[in-house]
């Protein structure tokens, strides 16, 4: 994995002898999913597709300098041996110069709908590979290959085409670093969470045959869950930035403890509102996350970084209401009048949930 890492980062100053440039895109929140699914489908396409007249690359959908803060991404690939110092960032490649050169070829992975900076590569697209609800305004090329399955984690449909397609590139290293994401996308693997499917069952059993037998769930867990939450370095900025992703104009930022208690840090409402102000956001969603030894707590806030952001805030309210999502609000002192804070104690929906209902609500208005 990590000469095949090596090598595409050299590659970058040759693009123009290739005929095809495949570029294996994972999604813009940079997550554990969408990064350990594009590097590990990428491997396996350049063992399949035996050709030098196409290169195959994945792409982290990060800037660069950005990375550090994927604290989770960063401690699992090193664990499994995998150097991210070889990895291609956004902003080290040129996508749309490939494209006006005629030999780009674009695979989403665990995502299936185009950020606007991305829209005019949608003819591009010549494969998807994702595991959150069908978005029915997403449409891609007739010839494209569409994989969109209802499963905890897109490492789980990943894993699947390895042992369908080339199980010899399945080592321990790679099984680990696939297994570990399942586990911490279905809330290692827990029936109360309502996430692992029968398939994330099936492929997770495959996987622990393949990797190291003092391998234990509840530790990857814990140690990922850990490195995750580890905020200590970050400033406020950093920490929204974290797990962001943005519909329709509407930033959902998803933070790795819970939302009540990220407010209470020192001058956190002066930096939401920067960051809305240099986005030209209106409102801003948060979803908060801890993750105990005995259940997992979600909370929800809404912050309105203009007046007239007040109705919107109140439909996405209604409809997650409607959606059995079942806010509770909480009060906390000294809170500006502009956030709006919620348990939720509907603790199985997760923000593959909130997105198409976010989106939605945006386009209604």
């Amino acid at each position: 994995m990590n000469s095949f890492l090596l090598e595409t980062k050299k590659s970058l100053d040759k693009l123009s002898t290739f005929k095809k440039v495949k570029i294996i895109l994972g999604n813009e929140s940079c997550d554990l999913d969408s990064t350990v699914s594009s590097v590990v489908y990428s491997f396996l396409l350049s063992h399949l597709l035996k050709t030098s007249q196409t290169i195959i690359i994945p792409v982290i959908n990060v800037r660069e300098n950005d990375f550090k803060i994927k604290t989770e991404v960063i401690y699992f690939c090193e664990d499994c041996g995998i150097d991210s110092k070889n990895f291609i960032f956004r902003d080290q490649i040129n996508l749309n110069n490939l494209k006006n050169s005629g030999v780009l070829e674009l695979v989403l992975i665990d995502h299936h709908t185009l950020v606007a900076d991305n829209e005019e590569l949608r003819s591009t697209v010549t494969e998807v590979i994702d595991h959150r609800p069908r978005d029915p305004t997403s449409h891609f090329r007739d010839d494209a290959i569409i994989c969109i399955e209802n499963v905890g984690s897109c490492a789980t449909i990943i894993a699947r085409h390895i042992f369908e397609t080339d199980p010899s590139i399945m080592n321990p290293n790679i099984a680990k670093l696939l297994y570990g994401t399942i586990v911490l996308d279905t809330a290692c693997l827990s029936f109360d969470a309502g996430i692992a499917k029968p398939l994330d069952f099936e492929i997770t059993d495959k996987l622990l045959h393949i990797c190291d037998k003092s391998i234990s769930k509840e530790k990857i867990f814990k140690d990922i869950s850990t490195a995750r939450a580890n905020i200590s370095g970050l400033t406020i900025q950093q920490i929204i930035k974290k797990d962001l992703k943005t519909v329709s104009g509407i930033p959902i930022i998803g933070l790795p403890i819970l939302v009540k208690d990220f407010l209470l840090q020192p001058n956190v409402s002066a930096a939401i509102s920067q960051f809305c102000t240099d986005r030209e956001h209106n409102l801003a969603v948060f979803m908060g996350l801890n993750v105990g030894s005995e259940q997992i707590q979600r909370d929800f806030a809404i912050y309105k970084h203009v007046k007239n952001a007040d109705d919107l805030a109140l439909n996405l309210i209604n409809n997650l209401q409607r959606n059995n999502f079942d806010l509770e609000e909480i009060s906390i002192p000294n809170l500006s009048h502009q956030f709006n804070v919620f348990k939720q104690n509907n603790s199985k929906f997760s923000r593959k949930k909130l997105l198409p209902i976010v989106k939605a609500v945006a386009q209604s208005i």
